[in-house]
């Protein structure tokens, strides 16, 4: 058994058997592994799929309309808002 002798620290000197050093390096690539899986899946979310979505025109035209509608409706509400306003107003 071998033993491979850490970066020199005045406080402690740490020595390491290969097996521990080889349990070490499969520790770490298993947490690079996991990493790597959540990056995979954060870059599948918003905001990162909007570079595919708006390049896609048909996407692009229905996002538009929906947000179109959606401020038609609040206009509408806005002016019978203010109708109702108008009329508590006056009495």
């Amino acid at each position: 058994m071998s033993f491979i002798r850490k970066k020199y620290s005045p406080i402690i000197n740490l020595f390491f058997t290969e097996d521990e050093i080889e349990l070490q390096i499969e520790i770490l690539r298993e947490g690079i592994k996991l990493l790597q899986e959540e990056i995979l899946h954060i870059r599948q979310q918003f905001p990162f799929t909007i570079e595919v979505q708006i390049k896609d025109e048909l996407w692009v035209k229905k996002q538009k309309d929906i947000i179109l509608v959606e401020i038609q409706k609040l206009m509408e509400l806005e002016e019978e808002l203010n109708k109702k306003f108008v009329l508590l107003v006056e009495l």
